[in-house]
């Protein structure tokens, strides 16, 4: 980004915040004029580095929620389409998932009740539904669906590495406000289960 760019905009990155891009990249992007993508890759992350942040479990983890409420105000402010909100919404929900699964195990409950009720609260609705809808993977839609219902004991389990209970799955299912989209990536699913099956059978 140009300097003058930011300044002209009045972006900033919130100072003393873990996650601190989110918002300000989210900003960036909003207001741009006109956007160019370049189909290569232009930055490498460093893995298995000693003491690096994204390594570490404390209460810092909770950072990505205040994060994601400035990020989605940013979008409200500057009146971005709802595709550029479904797209930050499900970039700020699979960190939020992230950080949750990597947080101590005594904060998790705590920490995905938080989220849910940012995501459930703060998120518009359309812009939840248009993101469940165009998820890249059917466990990213069922994540964000969870999150605008208040599913926190589902998120906290999966997060945990436990097998979802089926009165957590019902429950989610009632509670959200985006049955049609859930119930369209259920019958989406179990067709091509059905489909997968049914080659293997004829294979063998």
């Amino acid at each position: 980004y140009r300097r003058d760019y930011f300044v002209r905009e009045g972006i900033t990155f919130p100072s003393g915040l873990h996650f601190e891009d989110l918002p300000a990249h989210t900003e960036a992007l909003a207001s741009a004029k006109s956007i160019v993508c370049l189909n290569k890759t232009g930055y490498f992350y460093r893995v298995n580095r000693p003491g690096k942040i994204t390594d570490q479990k404390s209460e810092k983890r909770f950072d990505i929620l205040t994060s994601t409420k400035l990020a989605i105000d940013a979008l409200i402010n500057r009146k971005a389409n709802t595709e550029i909100q479904a797209w930050t919404i499900l970039l700020a929900s699979r960190m939020i998932y992230w950080c949750g699964k990597n947080t101590l195990n005594k904060d998790r409950i705590r920490f995905f009740e938080s989220a849910c009720e940012l995501i459930s609260s703060k998120a518009p609705k359309e812009a939840i539904g248009h993101a469940i809808r165009t998820a890249n993977s059917v466990q990213e839609s069922i994540l964000l669906a969870a999150l605008a219902a208040n599913s926190s004991e589902f998120l906290a389990r999966h997060a945990s590495g436990l097998k979802p209970r089926a009165r957590d799955a019902i429950g989610l299912f009632a509670r959200s406000p985006h049955k049609k989209e859930l119930l369209k990536i259920t019958k989406s699913t179990i067709k091509k289960v059905a489909k997968s099956r049914a080659i293997r059978l004829i294979k063998h």
